[in-house]
Formats: structure tokens, sequence, C-alpha cells
């Protein structure tokens, strides 16, 4: 049986977003944020995280650090950076493999990306809910399919 790769999440509810739709509604899924989690939040989640899958075998060997519940590249890029930097030590260690984030189609930049990319992260998810723009409109969602 091939064991799944090892996710942690940390989350970053509604930060980064300038729009509050349908489909993600932080405040209603949520504990309400008073802003980004810090440094030692961040670690001690990981710790738990890598802990807890030792214990049952789950494969580290992909290990990946997600950060969920908000638009990543929305954020300042400061912000961003101390994020990323934060489980830089655990991917040159390699405890973690490497970092996931999800973002807006319209929050997406050519030099976001290559910060994103030199920042350790592989995969980005993004929220394309719909490519129809009446849907899109009516959902309050903030960008067009042509955005996406």
């Amino acid at each position: 049986m091939t064991l799944r790769p090892l996710i942690v999440p940390v989350f970053i509810p509604h930060q980064g977003c300038p729009h509050r739709c349908v489909y993600c509604n932080q405040h209603l899924v949520a504990e309400p944020a008073e802003g980004l989690p810090q440094k030692k939040e961040i670690r001690e989640r990981i710790q738990w995280f890598l802990s807890a899958a030792d214990r049952t075998r789950r494969d580290m060997e992909g290990a990946q650090v997600a950060f969920y519940g908000g638009n990543f590249t929305g954020l300042p890029h400061d912000d961003q950076l101390r994020l990323l930097g934060t489980v830089a030590p655990l991917i040159s260690t390699g405890k973690i493999q490497s970092i996931r984030v999800s973002t807006r189609p319209d929050a997406i930049s050519s030099k976001g990306m290559a910060a994103l990319r030199d920042g350790g992260v592989t995969t980005v998810e993004l929220g394309a809910q719909s490519m129809s723009n009446r849907v899109l409109h009516l959902s309050a969602r903030g960008h067009t399919s042509e955005d996406t």
C-alpha cells in the first residue's frame, strides 16, 4: 500500500483576499484571525503534524506545508516572504519537501510566481470556482473567467 504524503495545513483565514464571496466565507468556516500566524505557532504546528505522522507511519518523504484559507499571493510581499521563510529551514533539513499555497486567478503575476518558486512552493491551488462570468458576478467572486 502506498501512503499519501503528509500535508501540514496552516490556516490564514481570509488574509489577502479583498472579497467575501459565497465560495469561501472564512468567517463561517474558520475561527476569526487577528492576523497571520506567527513563526513559533507555524513551527509548533508543523512539529505536531510531523510527530503524529511518524506515529501513524504516514509517508513523510513528500511532506508539504499548505497555506490555506486565504489568498496567499494577495498578501503583502513581505508577509509572503516571512511565511515562506518560516518553512525554509525545514525544507533545507529535509523535514518538509515543499510548500503549497492557494490563491485567486486575479492575484497571480510572473514576478510573484518566481518568488513562490524561489521560496519552496511547488503547488499553487488556483481558486477557479466557475468559468461563467454571470456565476462569478452573482457569487461576488471579484474576478472574471478571463482572469482565470
